[in-house]
């Protein structure tokens, strides 16, 4: 079984190196460094990323979709399940991904996210979370 959950996690890519990505760890992660706002829902989020003094608040509207707002930044996109994986596969590749990289003119990544936060997804088993940290060691 075990052998098994590790190759189901190295083929779908929600591993690197072999390791097992505790999902449920990566769930309670996106709950505490993001906010779930519902369908056709307004909610106020407070966002402070690591070079911010203080915290701001931000206004998060969702249409006909669930969205997740980023704590450290305030990027949001839509959600396509009840946390589903995907949507965790979604949320981690946002707070690991390179901010250096551009999509349009927007950073890929989060561009604010914290060490400690990055820490926490290592600890939950995502090891390309190891290469953004030293990315805002270089920095």
């Amino acid at each position: 079984a075990l052998a098994q959950a590790i190759s189901a996690s190295v083929a779908d890519g929600s591993a690197r190196m072999g390791s097992i990505v505790d999902e449920a760890a990566l769930a309670s992660w996106a709950e505490v460094h993001g906010v779930y706002v519902e369908p056709s829902t307004i909610v106020e989020v407070e966002v402070k990323g690591r070079a911010d003094a203080e915290s701001r608040n931000i206004q998060a509207k969702a249409g006909k979709c669930k969205i997740w707002v980023c704590r450290h930044c305030g990027h949001h996109f839509t959600i396509t399940g009840a946390k589903g994986a995907r949507d965790g596969k979604k949320i981690s590749e946002h707070a690991v991904t390179s901010a250096k990289l551009l999509i349009g003119k927007k950073p890929a990544g989060c561009p604010s996210i914290t060490e400690k936060a990055l820490q926490e997804l290592l600890c939950a088993g995502l090891d390309a979370a190891d290469e953004k940290l030293q990315e805002l060691m270089e920095e």
